[in-house]
Parts: structure tokens; C-alpha cells; sequence
């Protein structure tokens, strides 16, 4: 029951220590900082009930799940299954978490084997693991036992399970209250809601869905995490329009090398997206900034709260205010801790890339030296994951470049019309650049057959008019070929000039 006093006034006497909770999670690799936070975090957590789809569409082979190293110099390796092998990993791998944690959890089947009158019935299709209760290696083996024995079958009922969860937590909603806990569904499925008996999704079931999903979270102290367990395009889409609803308390999950993905594609190349990310956030967390990260930018004071929480060890004092000193104290932090797995590269990589972070808690003013020195921000992957971060860089080094060349090839020019005016007559006034006047390119005489040079009108043949030079017509010019003005071959031909005019003096 979710108002037992084992799992809503769970006091000192009915879970572990924080000291020791902290102790057990550091041991799977968790930071000293973030490890805190989940324990302080689990004081508010009353159950976790995972609702785990078992429909036959969950028998399709493309899912994929990663195998842990087995050893130290044995890689994270990425393998192929069925999307219910998936969920059942990610099932085994939540209940292990929160058997650390010390938070009571329950993994209910959206398919039972047998139809049942009333109630779940533990062991056939729900199986409870909490620590308080007994040795939690044997309920983890009889979850297993059960997610063995109960493979894909059926359609995919969802609203009717999550209206039977409801009526069990409206039960005991003052309990839940009192307490300050709340309860954490977690919704593990691969399709669209359908009835009990037809496997068409229709829009009278999914508006179904999100009323029983709007009176959880408005009626009741619960959040709702929806974790995918496929890529199909209508799924994505119809959960995303969910999550958009302003009024639901709902995260929405994919597999880790899709929000990996999204992560970097909002701008957050620093930090590196492991495996235990995403098993905080497939299990539901308070803390936004694990919520956000896939959604939009952090700024620059949340990207420095989530680097301390990470790096955070024992005994710490409060990190540098001053975001130079604090990217020092990444470089020497980052030292201390192990290597985590990238998905995008599949490689072992540093919790936080410091070279991004400079990028992106700094300002691009202050970038100059380092960019000068060849420091650029790196980029994980290969660069058509991350065009925007690629092409940020290309087109700051582009406008560098064209200011340059702007400079060279005014400089270019000027001396080109020194030449030809001091080439007519020694003693005539150096030609500006203000004197280049456009003429249309119907006005350039054709090429003739001889020559290869244009053979100008001399000095004398211009009559001074104030306020403007007084341009011979285009006869008067004596047509041969490619007939164009010798510059300097610099730069050749200036970028602002258009194509459908031609520059003379």
C-alpha cells in the first residue's frame, strides 16, 4: 500500500542513514556533491511506480541497451535487442538504483498473464522492491522473474492502468500531504494508447490519456516521467505535444544517445551526457536543471551550479565566484575523477569538456588570446552532429578574414589608380577612391580582335566640370581584347563589386 507507515513516515529507523546512502551511491560512481542531493532528494520521494509496457508491439528488434565494462580496461559496449529486452534492463537497472537510494519502488505490467478481478496481485503482475522490507536481492530476483515470465502480448491499455493507479493513491492523498512526499509514475512504453481490446490507437483514447494524465497531476502530489522506448515518428510527435501542455508535471525521456543528441544541440557541448544522467532522469528528479538540459541553453550561473554539483567533493568550500578563477578550478578538479562514457563518440571522456565550458560561461570578447593560441571549443563527434557549434566558429574566423581582405584590397586598388594616373601624367593629382563611379555594363565597349590591353583616353581629354569629372562617351573608347585595368594581383577584383556593373575612371 502506498500510505503504509513504511512508505510515507519512513523515519530514521525505516531506511538507511544519509551518511550511508551517500557511501552507496559514491561506490556506483556518483559525485560526492550529486550523491547529497539524491538523498536529500529521496526524503520527499514516498513511491516510485514504473508502469511497464509489455504490449506485442514491444517484440519489434530495435532496440538498444549498453553493457557495462567488466572489467578496467573492458570499453562500454553498445548491443542490439528487442525494445522489451530494453525496458527490461532499464527496469532491473531502476530497481538496483533505488534499492541503494533507499526508496521503496513498484513495477507494474501494463499486460497482466490472467485477467484479475480487482488489486494487483504481487509476483504475477507487480512486484514491490523496497530495502526496508526484506533482502533486496531476492526481490530483485522476483522481479526479474517476473519480467522473464510475462513477455509482449496484448494492446496497450495504458489509460486503463494509470486510472487504477489513481484510484490507489486517491486513497491515502491526505497521508501523502501531511507527509510532503509525492509519487513519481514513470511511464515506460513504446506506442500510443489503445483500448483492452483493439490495437488502433484512436483520438477518443488519447484524449482519454491525457485527462487521466491531467487529474494525476492536478488532483494528486504526483510527477509523471514518460520514458520512450522508440523512435517511431507518430509516437515522438503525439508525447511531445503532450509534454507541451503547460498544466502537466511530465518529462519526456528517450533512449541516451537521443537526448545525448538534444543535449548538444541546445548549446550544452560542455557536458558530457554518461549513463548516470540518464538513469537520475529515467527514474524522476526535482532538480530542474537535469530537466532542462535537453530543452534549452543553461545559462551561465545554472551551467556553474551543475559543474559544482558534479565536481562537488567532502569538506568542499564554496567554489570561485569569478568565472576565469572558475574554469581554473575545473582544469585542476577534473583531475580527480574518472572517465565517463560519451554515447555520441563512444568513448571514455572527462565529465566536463573545460574547453567548452570556457566557451560558454565566458565572453566571446574574452576568447580572443585563447582563440589566437588555436584554442577553439571542441566539438564532440564529428562536426555534422554539431553544425551550430561548427559553423559558430567558421563564421567568426570568415568575418576575420573578409576585414582582412576588405584592407588589402582597398589598399590594392588605391595603388592601382596611383599607377594609371601617374602612367598618363606625372604631374596629375593622385586619383581617390570616391572617383570610382559605377557604369552600367552596356556602356563597357564590346572586345575587338586585337590587343590585350584597354587602351585609354589620355589626361587632356577630360573637361573639368565642378563638382564631377566629365566621363568621355563610350565610343571614344578603341575596343580590344579583354580589355580590363591591370591591378595589382593581390586580390584581383574587389568582393563589393557587382557583376552587372564595371569600375573606370
Amino acid at each position: 500500500s502506498v500510505g503504509s507507515a513504511s512508505a510515507l513516515e519512513r523515519g530514521e529507523a525505516s531506511r538507511r542513514s544519509g551518511d550511508g546512502v551517500v557511501k552507496a551511491l559514491c561506490g556506483m560512481g556518483v559525485p560526492w556533491g550529486l550523491a547529497r542531493l539524491i538523498q536529500a532528494e529521496d526524503r520527499e520521494v514516498a513511491l516510485r511506480i514504473f508502469l511497464l509496457d509489455n504490449s506485442g508491439s514491444t517484440n519489434a528488434y530495435d532496440g538498444t541497451f549498453l553493457m557495462p565494462p567488466t572489467g578496467r580496461d573492458r570499453p562500454w559496449m553498445k548491443a542490439r535487442c528487442t525494445r522489451w529486452e530494453e525496458i527490461m534492463r532499464m527496469a532491473m537497472q531502476q530497481a538496483e538504483w533505488n534499492a541503494k537510494v533507499g526508496t521503496p519502488c513498484e513495477f507494474i505490467l501494463l499486460n497482466p498473464a490472467s485477467k484479475r478481478e480487482s488489486g494487483f496481485r504481487q509476483g504475477v503482475d507487480c512486484c514491490r522492491v523496497d530495502a526496508s522490507q526484506g533482502d533486496e536481492v531476492e526481490q530483485r530476483n522476483a522481479l526479474r522473474q517476473m519480467l522473464i515470465s510475462n513477455g509482449p502480448r496484448g494492446t496497450t491499455p495504458m489509460t486503463m492502468r494509470l486510472a487504477e493507479i489513481y484510484r490507489r493513491i486517491e486513497m491515502e492523498h491526505m497521508e501523502l500531504v501531511n507527509a510532503r512526499q509525492r509519487v513519481i509514475i514513470v511511464i515506460v512504453t513504446d506506442g500510443l494508447p489503445t483500448n483492452e481490446y483493439s490495437g488502433l490507437s484512436k483520438e477518443v483514447d488519447r484524449t482519454m490519456f491525457v485527462d487521466i494524465l491531467r487529474r494525476l497531476c492536478t488532483d494528486l502530489p504526483v510527477s509523471l516521467v514518460v520514458r520512450l522506448a522508440t523512435a517511431e515518428r507518430e509516437v515522438v510527435e503525439f508525447f511531445d505535444r503532450v509534454d507541451n501542455e503547460p498544466e502537466l508535471a511530465l518529462e519526456v525521456l528517450d533512449d541516451i544517445e537521443s537526448e545525448a543528441r538534444e543535449v548538444c544541440r541546445h548549446g550544452n557541448l560542455w557536458l558530457t551526457y554518461s549513463p548516470l544522467i540518464q538513469t537520475i532522469r529515467e527514474g524522476g528528479t526535482f532538480v530542474k536543471l537535469f530537466d532542462v538540459i535537453d530543452e534549452r541553453k543553461l545559462t551561465t550561473m545554472e551551467a556553474l551550479l551543475l559543474a559544482h554539483l558534479l565536481l562537488q567533493q567532502e569538506n568542499d568550500g564554496p567554489p570561485p565566484v569569478d568565472p576565469w578563477k572558475f574554469v581554473k578550478y575545473v582544469e585542476q578538479r577534473i583531475k580527480q575523477f574518472d572517465l565517463v562514457y560519451e554515447p555520441l563518440t563512444q568513448r571514455m571522456t572527462p565529465v566536463i569538456e573545460v574547453i567548452n565550458l570556457r566557451t560558454h560561461i565566458l565572453p566571446l570578447k574574452s576568447l580572443i588570446p585563447f582563440r589566437r593560441q588555436g584554442i577553439t571549443p571542441r566539438i564532440k563527434g564529428a562536426w555534422y552532429r554539431h553544425p551550430l557549434a561548427y559553423i559558430r566558429g567558421g563564421r567568426r574566423r570568415r568575418n576575420e578574414q573578409y576585414v582582412n581582405s576588405m584592407d588589402l584590397e582597398r589598399a590594392s586598388l588605391e595603388a592601382g589608380l596611383a599607377a594609371l594616373s601617374g602612367a598618363a601624367s606625372g604631374a596629375q593629382p593622385r586619383a581617390n577612391l570616391e572617383d570610382i563611379v559605377p557604369i552600367p555594363v552596356a556602356a563597357v565597349p564590346a572586345k575587338g580582335s586585337g590587343g590585350g590591353a584597354a587602351n585609354f583616353p589620355k589626361p587632356e581629354d577630360f573637361v573639368e566640370v565642378e563638382g564631377a569629372a566629365n566621363f568621355p562617351d563610350p565610343e571614344d573608347f578603341v575596343a580590344e581584347e579583354d580589355a580590363s585595368i591591370d591591378f595589382p594581383p593581390a586580390t584581383g577584383r574587389p568582393r563589393w563589386c557587382k557583376t552587372e556593373f564595371r569600375y573606370s575612371i
